[in-house]
């Protein structure tokens, strides 16, 4: 569960990961799941060709653009998918899915895909405030994630590709909540607010 304030880098660390391990261990499934297709394109599948595509390209073989598929040399995929309910997400068996801002999600999607998924469930978002990842899994609500998850809280100190101008930006949120939720990457009470 990695939450965080703006441009903490959380989405293209966990991009970079699962790339990483997509080169390494042949035949891997990867889900790299958003909301919404424009959500998707314009998060996700952008931050993959704009920070990471560039770096893993000797492992690359073809992007099938209409399926959202990146390929592997080795046989691995990662596929970039949004679902409209959670009947659509309930086939499919994965090794690795990643929510990427899981606060959009409902929680009967991600127990679907969750339930199919064999060896990691990555999540990030902004915590504008508590939805279901913090009352079942951080919380533990939900017996079946006890003592099974990571926390993680960044912020745009721990990104070191902001210039120094882009840090100050977020050190000068004037409003309390505001800051604590961009620039420190705590939860917060922003809903409707943004």
């Amino acid at each position: 569960v990695v939450q965080g304030g703006g441009d903490s880098a959380k989405t293209v660390s966990i991009l970079q990961y699962l790339t990483f391990i997509a080169a390494l261990k042949p035949k891997t499934k990867i889900l790299v799941a958003a909301d919404t297709v424009p959500n998707l394109k314009d998060g996700a599948i952008s931050s993959f060709e704009r920070y990471v595509r560039e770096d893993f390209i000797e492992h690359l073989s073809d992007y099938n653009k209409a399926d959202k598929v990146q390929n592997f040399a080795n046989g691995s995929a990662i596929k970039f998918k949004s679902f409209e309910g959670e009947m659509a997400a309930g086939g499919a068996e994965w090794d690795y899915a990643f929510f990427n801002e899981a606060n959009m999600f409902n929680y009967d999607l991600f127990w679907q895909i969750q339930r199919k998924t064999r060896t990691q469930i990555l999540l990030d978002f902004n915590p504008t405030s508590e939805f279901w990842a913090h009352s079942q899994i951080i919380k533990g609500q939900e017996a079946q994630y006890r003592d099974k998850w990571r926390h993680f809280i960044l912020d745009h100190r721990h990104n070191p590709f902001l210039s120094e101008e882009q840090h100050k930006e977020y050190e000068s949120i004037s409003d309390p909540e505001l800051f604590r939720v961009y620039a420190r990457g705590l939860t917060g009470k922003v809903t409707g607010l943004v």
